[in-house]
């Protein structure tokens, strides 16, 4: 009686048992492929020990996941579990199972380093140094590392926003600067119609970023400068000169002790035979004095014609303009209290 009952019992729960199975597994297939209900980026970091359960509730907690449960059967069925490392990631919005399984497979602190345009190679060097190294000696050994490999690119990096993590050296990030320089300003140096080649253009638009404030100013600026370029008159650019004065002062201080682009500028520095005082050559500068931004480099291509010859910048940062020797002392006069 009793043997009979459970094979009843038995055969009217298969059924649903099959049932159930079915319907789990279709659901689960469902679940991997459905994404968050995320609009922006979330940042999961993951540290060294950190168990499964642990990510799992966090993530769950958090709604990146729909089912802790879920989740952590998709990774032990695809034997991704022991696979998951520690990290801090940035988890895109919408991202279902199957995607952010794959994503915590890297293992990388993806971290933001801002370069800044107008920067010199050696403010990139400290700047990713400091940010990067994770003691004083391995912070030397970078910036050392950066400035060997950069000290012919000057110009040639550009600024912007790059991720790194504990793996990044400095021939990777460098090559990624290069590489997008490549992608952004190569194809506007490729419209240059201008009397200069590639080459003198970003060491132009490298002056005009340390010389223009502002989008409206720079192709001012960089037209006043071809003028003078074409006129074969000397530029009068003082930014040039503190580029020189700096890599003097590189040569026997510490990097982190140069205050780059501050040093007052003396008469001696002034009749300097350097290559890069241009108030006394005639004609560029050997090599860009910073990185310019997309702007600037746009800003001499696409420069604005005046009959403007010379310009000052007043105590606010307010640039003059005079196309005249004696309209410029008058504005250097009224504007910056020179007799």
């Amino acid at each position: 009686m009793n043997k009979n009952f459970l094979v009843i019992i038995s055969i009217a729960i298969f059924p649903l048992i099959v049932i159930f199975l079915f319907s789990f597994y279709f659901y689960y297939l469902a679940a991997v492929k459905t994404g968050n209900n995320y609009n922006s980026y979330y940042t999961l970091v993951i540290n060294q020990g950190d168990n499964l359960s642990v990510i799992t509730k966090l993530l769950d907690k958090d709604k990146v996941i729909k089912s802790d449960i879920i989740f952590t059967l998709y990774l032990k069925l695809n034997k991704l579990d022991v696979k998951v490392q520690a990290g801090e990631y940035d988890i895109p919005p919408h991202v279902n199972v199957e995607e952010l399984a794959e994503i915590l497979q890297s293992g990388v602190f993806d971290r933001k380093l801002t370069f800044l345009e107008g920067e010199r190679v050696e403010q990139y060097a400290l700047r990713a140094a400091e940010t990067i190294a994770t003691d004083e000696a391995e912070k030397q050994i970078f910036i050392n590392d950066f400035l060997e490999i950069a000290k012919s690119k000057e110009g040639y990096l550009f600024p912007d926003t790059y991720s790194y993590n504990t793996e990044t050296t400095p021939q990777g990030l460098i090559d990624w600067m290069t590489a997008r320089f490549a992608e952004i300003i190569t194809p506007v140096l490729n419209t240059n119609k201008l009397n200069l080649t590639s080459e003198e253009v970003i060491i132009l638009a490298s002056i005009v970023e340390r010389e223009g404030r502002s989008s409206t100013d720079r192709p001012v600026i960089a037209g006043i400068l071809i003028n003078r370029l074409n006129e074969d008159t000397p530029l009068y650019v003082d930014a040039t000169t503190q580029y020189q004065i700096d890599s003097e002062r590189l040569n026997s201080l510490p990097i982190e002790t140069v205050n780059f682009w501050k040093t007052e500028i003396t008469q001696d520095y002034l009749e300097s035979e350097s290559l890069f005082n241009t108030r006394k050559i005639i004609g560029l500068p050997p090599t860009p004095i910073c990185n310019p931004s997309l702007q600037s480099v746009e800003a001499v291509i696409n420069y604005q014609k005046t009959g403007y010859y010379y310009y000052i910048h007043d105590n606010d940062g307010v640039v003059h303009y005079a196309k005249t020797l004696d309209e410029h002392n008058e504005n250097v006069s009224k504007y910056l209290g020179y007799k």
